[in-house]
């Protein structure tokens, strides 16, 4: 446990063998639990959580950036980063990551299956919209026309990708072409911060929309199933 760290609700900091439960701390089977969000704190034997209003946490429906730090077969995993909006500063504790949908047969399996195309590669820098959360993640999603690669090295060289007037990515310097999932803010920061910000404010209207599921789909453009 570092206490410069944030923690969440729930975030176990320690056992009952090493610290006393102070402020904000609760015990639990012989464990120490965070029960806001906070940085902890240690004085004389004692945790403690040390409360700060303007911490926030993502939540679902909010558009989050971050980079590509693994790519497996079935799903992407994303390095959120941390914000400052507003005053208020929105962390990421948990990963987050974008799954890949399973390979379709076509004319019930009489051809090969086609592997579908990456949205993103490593070291991409993403936009994609929480659509749902765990325990120990954050799942992203690509659907929304905001959604993709808004910054990418080149794979050759290494020079960064430029967006091309015949649509997609280039480099510059070796002319080689990516396809990938590219936003339509690629290399725009401001409108990308702009973006961010507003998911956050709408949050609310969001959360309420998604309670109700014949509303929640058609507005944010997933599937009726």
């Amino acid at each position: 446990m570092e206490e410069s760290s944030i923690v969440l609700p729930g975030y176990k900091l320690s056992t009952e063998e090493e610290f006393l439960p102070s402020e904000y701390i609760f015990a639990e089977n012989g464990n120490l639990y965070a029960a806001l969000v906070g940085k902890p704190s240690v004085d004389n034997g004692h945790i403690s959580i040390q409360s700060d209003n303007s911490i926030k946490k993502y939540k679902k429906g909010m558009f989050v950036s971050g980079v590509v730090v693994g790519d497996l077969k079935s799903i992407i995993f994303i390095k959120i980063d941390n914000l400052i909006l507003g005053g208020n500063k929105y962390v990421a504790i948990k990963d987050g990551k974008v799954p890949i949908p399973k390979p379709r047969d076509f004319r019930g399996g009489m051809r090969e299956r086609k592997e579908p195309e990456r949205p993103c590669a490593m070291g991409d820098v993403i936009l994609a919209r929480i659509y749902m959360e765990d325990d120990d993640s954050y799942m992203l999603s690509f659907r929304d026309p905001n959604s993709g690669v808004i910054i990418s090295k080149c794979d050759r060289c290494g020079e960064t990708m430029k967006s091309s007037n015949k649509g997609g990515i280039m480099c510059s310097v070796c002319e080689f072409r990516a396809r990938k999932k590219i936003s339509p803010l690629y290399g725009k920061s401001k409108e990308v911060e702009e973006v961010i910000k507003k998911s956050i404010d709408e949050n609310a209207n969001y959360t309420e929309d998604d309670r109700q599921p014949s509303r929640r789909h058609s507005r944010y453009g997933r599937n009726s199933n």
